[in-house]
């Protein structure tokens, strides 16, 4: 799978907590930068996304391909040559966020 820095997942200790969302982004909407401190995956229901960190590392992901997101890496994604919709699986636990905002505590 696409877009893994080279880290080991590590799972977070307490109750498990299995959690999902479908994001879409619009046509060049791009998220804030943010990071995930528990194992992250998505699946590009349709449409195109560029996803970069912020080293500047980045990779393109299109209709159909899955990805294990970084954790604990500071990352954004945009939506490019039209709308984007992805479904993401958090592998959390009780208590713990599944997305932290830059800026805030957490990764």
């Amino acid at each position: 799978m696409p877009f893994r820095d080279g880290e080991s997942i590590s799972y977070p200790e307490g109750k498990a907590e299995i959690t999902s969302i479908k994001l879409r982004l619009e046509p060049g909407q791009q998220t804030p930068f943010h990071c995930h401190p528990i194992p992250t995956f998505g699946y590009v229901l349709s449409g195109k996304i560029e996803v970069k960190t912020k080293d500047g590392n980045k990779t393109i992901m299109s209709e159909g391909e899955s990805a294990i997101e970084v954790m604990n890496t500071y990352h954004r994604g945009r939506a490019i040559e039209g709308p984007v919709e992805i479904v993401v699986f958090y592998a959390g636990a009780e208590g713990i966020p599944t997305t932290v905002l830059e800026g805030d505590d957490g990764c």
